[in-house]
């Protein structure tokens, strides 16, 4: 455990300072200082840059250097959270995080990772906390895609608030488009020609590719009603799941899908559920056949994969960074839809 109240301590000392006197520029009481040098209680997160500031140090000096100590723990901790994600273990996963956080309530990485499940869960009695956790992280946190998740996360938050001006304004906060983001301005310094250049733009075809398909794949009517009322006919919906399948074809080799065998498996199944819909039995049963092919291949990917493929050749799959979303395998979740 963090050992703060030690260090203020320590801090406060070594310039001669009251308890008194920090307490002042704090705005807090005096047996406040005093609980939270004799490790009875903690300062408020919002705190620690006025505190940090006050002494003039950092606020990872601030914290103690046994946050570096345990950096083995968390690093080996974040990595066990992303196996429980890849494995659709969602309790388990949420337990760890809540253990991890209350062990380093400070790390931001961890953070963040705390923040969404408190987004999960409006009736959290800490609910209203992710405010200040999210402002403290847009404060302090240099990394930019911890700032991000967290501006999305306070968005979400001010949006369930009903204060709709506040949720826009702090979108903002994020990149115009896709060109103002870091991997392509990374793509753009490195050159169309340079090792690295070419890394970053090969890491952003496959972004790209399956933003534009996950878009047309909704377009299409994936997050239709169950009653299935879709805005689109039918028929423009078969032509946007056929369009999707074409670019993902068009971007990877046959056999070099790897993750993105799932959403081949939606397409199809979609497409299945459209054709019967139409009465066309046999082409709707080749769809069946064809969801089934890519839910296998899925599911039989190893934990690491590198694609061939020319566009992405390189990119990297890691399975424990992957949500199945639950413990099922993809085949099991298709038999169990046809036997409903």
């Amino acid at each position: 455990m963090i050992k703060i109240g030690k260090n203020i301590k320590k801090l406060r000392e070594k310039k001669s300072i009251t308890q008194e006197k920090l307490a002042n520029y704090l705005g807090v009481t005096p047996q406040a200082i005093s609980r939270w040098e004799s490790e009875t209680g903690y300062p408020d997160i919002e705190l620690l840059p006025m505190i940090a500031d006050f002494f003039d140090v950092t606020i990872y000096e601030l914290l103690d250097r046994n946050m570096l100590q345990n950096k083995n723990e968390i690093k080996e901790g974040i990595k066990e959270i992303d196996r429980l994600h890849s494995l659709g273990e969602t309790q388990k996963r949420k337990e760890l995080i809540i253990e991890l956080y209350n062990k380093y309530p400070y790390n931001f990485e961890l953070m963040i990772y705390y923040i969404w499940i408190l987004a999960y869960d409006e009736l959290n009695e800490k609910y209203d906390d992710i405010e200040k956790l999210c402002t403290l992280i847009l404060d302090e946190c240099t990394n930019e895609q911890i700032r991000y998740s967290a501006i999305q996360c306070l968005s979400g938050y001010y949006d369930n608030k009903g204060e709709t001006k506040k949720a826009l304004n702090i979108l903002k906060k994020l990149p115009k488009d896709y060109r103002d983001t870091y991997a392509e301005q990374r793509e753009y310094f490195y050159g169309e020609y340079d090792v690295d250049g070419i890394i970053y733009r090969k890491e952003n075809i496959e972004m790209l590719t399956d933003m534009l398909c996950h878009k047309i794949m909704v377009s299409a009517g994936l997050r239709s009603h169950p009653e299935d009322n879709y805005e689109i006919s039918i028929e423009d919906s078969i032509k946007l799941y056929n369009k999707a399948k074409d670019v993902f074809k068009i971007i990877y080799d046959e056999g070099d899908y790897i993750f993105y065998n799932c959403r081949l498996e939606t397409c199809e199944w979609e497409l299945y559920r459209l054709y019967k819909k139409l009465d066309n039995i046999e082409e709707s049963n080749k769809l069946l056949q064809e969801a089934i092919k890519y839910a296998k291949a899925f599911d039989e990917l190893k934990d690491y994969e590198e694609h061939t493929s020319i566009l992405v050749e390189g990119n990297e799959y890691k399975k424990e960074k992957t949500s199945r979303g639950d413990t099922k395998s993809h085949l099991d979740i298709i038999n169990e839809l046809l036997s409903k």
